[in-house]
């Protein structure tokens, strides 16, 4: 690895790692039965990883852009020039949605057309992360505002105002789990 900066995905009968060093950035590709390296990708600095729609989706925060790599063959396909800071990422829903840190959004991408399709203001500006579970998007932001919802069928977002704590999302069980100072279980809204 590059450093400790990054993010992993899990697609394709691999394990996709997105290591971040001084100044260069590095997709490593490993066997997901066996964990033996498959590929090393050289490509612009990226941090956070998805997968799906056959491909490698890596947020650039460092260059706004959105990076796809064809998981047949391991090249760079599409180049998605995004709003300021995309990190956080997920699929769900037919898109690829990328939490963009710097401007406060959340980025809807057409897969068929590597186009933004919606953008969808948030308000967040720190830390967090992106899920789709429970029939929703979820987004979580360390300043203020630790759960975001967005209706996929609308995209329209809501807000739940709380204690500032969100980090890491996962769903499950019935509920949304965020990390943070503590491990938190909501039990998902509905939609009103």
């Amino acid at each position: 690895m590059l450093g400790s900066e990054g993010s992993v995905g899990l697609g394709e009968g691999s394990l996709w790692v997105a290591t971040v060093g001084v100044g260069k950035s590095l997709l490593l590709r490993y066997d997901s039965a066996t964990g033996a390296e498959q590929a090393r990708i050289s490509m612009p600095l990226g941090h956070g990883v998805t997968v799906a729609f056959g491909s490698v989706w890596v947020t650039g925060a460092a260059k706004d852009q959105l990076y796809r790599i064809d998981a047949a063959t391991n090249e760079l396909v599409a180049t998605i020039n995004l709003g300021a800071g995309p990190v956080f990422i997920t699929a769900g829903f037919g898109s690829i949605w990328v939490v963009e840190l710097r401007d406060g959004v959340v980025q809807r991408i057409d897969p068929e057309t590597n186009a933004v399709i919606a953008t969808i203001a948030t308000g967040g500006h720190r830390g967090g992360d992106i899920i789709a579970g429970g029939g929703y998007v979820w987004a979580s932001y360390y300043d203020g505002l630790p759960l975001v919802q967005i209706n996929p069928k609308t995209n329209q977002s809501q807000i739940y105002a709380g204690t500032g704590f969100g980090d890491g999302l996962a769903s499950g069980a019935g509920s949304i789990w965020i990390s943070g100072r503590t491990i938190a279980r909501i039990s998902p809204p509905t939609w009103r």
